[in-house]
């Protein structure tokens, strides 16, 4: 366990990732990736078990955590839980997270109630962990506490996972670039381990705060 006491472990995690994507689109042939990293696939299904086993982590080990701080943590893994699954996409036939989807005439005033109540949640949970935390985790990552490092790692895999997913889709979708099978394999297979590493970036940073003794969130 004195593993987890290493800062950049979730780093190493990550950067292991991405090879064993790289990796993986080298060695198996392009049907056989596509099968592995399609949607529904082994890739997904194994975050989706993931996602669980970090709710489960957090809800039966976390009595150490502040309730609302708690909370806040058990919303966001719901929300994201939610999202790898789709579920957000299927109140409507578009995202909730689209300008079109609150301001189009054909989605129905009931979807967009739903939506709400969907969002409000995550919305609370977000601004509590920022308002309520944002100073205190700047502070500890500036001395390299290894929790505050894997959430930074967090939140750079969340926005390089999304990044890559959309670079691709939005050239082939304005410019008309059409790219080789090879191309789109490795953007979905890079997206999707960098995608299953959330889940785990959430436990190992939950197992490195048990860890540092005198944790700020006894007092939060």
């Amino acid at each position: 366990m004195a593993l987890f006491r290493f800062p950049w472990l979730t780093v190493c995690i990550a950067v292991f990732a991405s090879v064993s994507a790289l990796a993986s689109c080298f060695f198996m042939p392009s049907e056989s990736m596509i099968h592995f990293v399609r949607e529904n696939g082994p890739v997904e299904t194994l975050t989706l078990v993931a996602y669980v086993v970090a709710i489960i982590v957090v809800m039966c080990f976390g009595r150490r955590v502040a309730l609302p701080t708690r909370c806040a943590i058990l919303m966001v893994l719901a929300y994201m839980f939610m999202r790898e699954m789709n579920l957000h996409k299927r109140i409507s036939s578009e995202s909730i997270l689209k300008i079109r989807f609150w301001l189009g005439s054909q989605i129905p005033v009931a979807d967009k109630l739903l939506a709400v109540l969907v969002l409000f949640p995550l919305a609370w949970s977000i601004a509590y962990l920022i308002l309520k935390h944002a100073r205190i985790f700047i502070g500890e990552l500036v001395r390299k506490r290894a929790w505050s490092v894997s959430v930074l790692a967090f939140f750079v895999v969340l926005a390089v996972s999304e990044s890559i997913d959309r670079m691709v889709s939005v050239l082939t979708g304005f410019s008309c670039m059409h790219f080789p099978d090879w191309v789109l394999v490795l953007r979905t297979s890079q997206k999707e381990f960098l995608e299953f590493l959330l889940p785990v970036l959430v436990l190992v940073a939950f197992l490195q705060y048990r860890q540092q003794t005198g944790g700020f969130f006894r007092h939060l």
